[in-house]
């Protein structure tokens, strides 16, 4: 509720057995904050007009079923004549060598500045509904009802911005035994817990239903006999038994460093825990701990997967953005998001909207995606070797942005820019921008082999090239300072064998490599940008 709570200023609360209400005050200036520089919530369906809007997520008292809402505006108040607001166009994929290398002639995407016609010629205030309700979701058995409030409104043709400056809120709800009882089971109730909860939502209050009732009904299943899960632990990792030994001395310094570690091998879990295929097993197995461990003076924070794809399973979910849809996006935080059932109309197809996914993790998630004894120890060291040393390196930062498109122009520079006012004015910036000739895939080389230490680039890629990068040149990498970076171009994280088979893709070079990064974040599938923003 960051970008919620700076337009609220006041809210008033009361609770009824099976509804409450909530008022809020809303800034009426704040349709001026649509630009990507100030505003984190902004309209991008294509074809509206990019005016902000209000993410509104409420804790639900322990045990409450959600009914229905109601949820009514102030009388909406024209703020500005003559304006224009920018309408949002059609995103599109940030691909290798031209817009549609992954797309045949009948899966092109529309040209996305086109759409952005759409709403010029509707006279008529935009957009027309004023609320949704997204749905309800879990963060560690914390239920939340979310909902998105739309208080401005643009007319394209008259040019006109109107703004209601309230909303009132009331949630109707009923207390479920069977709510309740699976809501127990997942219940954190630790400090660390209650204080992300208290940043996260309005009526916090509600936390104390859950500390005075939970217990009563928390029902965990016993340990199971094979896996042994007596002593809690913070961080799991899980990989198979031949690479066992290899994380024991990682496992200690991640203990002897205040998070305890434990090590499960796949192969108990596959033969202890129910599930159609491994990575329901596996998944299965990090709920029991998750469970287990909850109410503990430790209960789990960190699961590490101890392999590639081949070693430890991976997910295949249900992806779409516009027009293009991906069956088996591959998914790690199918392994952190616990709550419910990701294939909950059970055709095998994994985190379709009709599932309901869980979008709140329980947990951090993290993949080291080796196989050799070298690359295992190539993350080791190069992890260890950032957590421990205070080196120049960990505040330069180096942000990388190409151009994304010709017509209209887009550079991946200006994304960038809007990036760089988040970083620390202790930090040096260094930037490779295409926009002002400085990018070259030598240019960006040289900076990493000489110890760039935070990395953000805006640009093409696929599964083997990156930063203007091969999986060869990561390869010869010889830096012995160590950074990360995020990257928002396509596919270079795309670690599933079915997609970068046995070559690799260049997000796992960029980690297993003697050189290079100590971590990576990228997208498995595609990156979108919007063409002229």
């Amino acid at each position: 509720m960051k970008k919620a709570t700076a337009l609220i200023a006041a809210c008033f609360l009361s609770l009824s057995l099976f509804a409450f209400s909530t008022s809020l005050d809303i800034d009426p200036q704040g349709w001026q904050n649509s630009s990507r520089a100030t505003q984190e919530n902004v309209i991008l369906q294509p074809g509206m007009p990019m005016l902000p809007f209000i993410p509104v997520r409420i804790l639900l008292p322990f045990g409450e079923v959600y009914q229905n809402a109601e949820l009514s505006l102030s009388e909406p108040q024209l703020m500005a004549n003559s304006v224009d607001i920018a309408i949002a166009r059609e995103q599109l994929p940030i691909s290798e060598n031209g817009l549609y290398m992954y797309f045949t002639d009948n899966e092109k995407p529309r040209q996305s500045y086109k759409s952005a016609q759409i709403a010029n010629n509707q006279n008529q205030f935009l957009p027309q509904k004023s609320w949704e309700f997204l749905g309800t979701q879990y963060y560690r058995g914390y239920q939340v009802a979310l909902f998105n409030v739309y208080p401005y409104k643009y007319n394209p043709i008259s040019k006109q911005v109107l703004a209601s400056s309230s909303v009132n809120i009331t949630i109707n709800s009923s207390f479920s035994t069977s709510e309740a009882a699976y809501q127990a089971n997942f219940v954190t109730p630790n400090p660390e817990t209650r204080q992300v909860i208290e940043s996260l939502v309005l009526y916090p209050q509600a936390i104390n239903t859950y500390n005075s009732s939970f217990m009563q009904y928390r029902n965990v299943p016993v340990t199971n006999r094979t896996i042994d899960l007596t002593n809690p632990k913070k961080m799991i990792i899980i990989t198979n038994n031949q690479r066992l030994p290899w994380f024991s001395e990682y496992a200690n310094w991640r203990s002897t460093m205040g998070v305890s570690t434990a090590i499960y091998s796949m192969e108990d879990i596959v033969t202890s825990y129910p599930g159609s295929d491994n990575a329901e097993k596996v998944r299965n197995f990090i709920i029991h701990a998750y469970q287990t461990w909850a109410t503990s003076s430790e209960p789990l924070q960190y699961v590490i997967l101890g392999g590639d794809d081949e070693i430890v399973p991976e997910r295949g979910c249900y992806g779409q953005v516009g027009d293009t849809i991906d069956l088996r996006m591959p998914v790690d935080m199918y392994f952190s998001n616990l709550d419910g059932n990701w294939n909950g109309n059970g055709n095998l197809i994994f985190g379709e909207v009709a599932d309901s996914p869980d979008m709140m993790p329980e947990i951090h998630i993290g993949r080291f995606p080796a196989e050799t004894l070298a690359e295992f120890q190539n993350i080791f060291r190069k992890t260890r070797y950032y957590a421990e040393q205070n080196t120049f390196s960990n505040n330069v930062a180096l942000f990388m942005g190409e151009n994304l498109n010709w017509d209209p122009v887009t550079w991946g520079g200006d994304y960038k820019d809007d990036v760089a006012q988040y970083l620390p004015t202790s930090y040096t910036l260094d930037k490779l921008y295409q926009r002002e000739g400085t990018y070259s895939s030598s240019a960006v080389w040289n900076a990493i082999n000489n110890g760039a230490g935070i990395m953000n680039h805006m640009g093409h890629a696929n599964e083997f090239t990156l930063i203007g990068q091969s999986n060869g040149s990561v390869e010869s990498m010889q830096n012995s300072e160590y950074g990360f970076l995020y990257s928002q171009g396509c596919y270079p994280a795309a670690f599933d064998q079915r997609t970068s088979s046995d070559g690799e893709s260049i997000g796992e070079h960029l980690v297993t490599a003697s050189g290079a990064l100590f971590a990576f974040i990228g997208n498995s599938r595609y990156g979108w940008y919007m063409p002229g923003d």
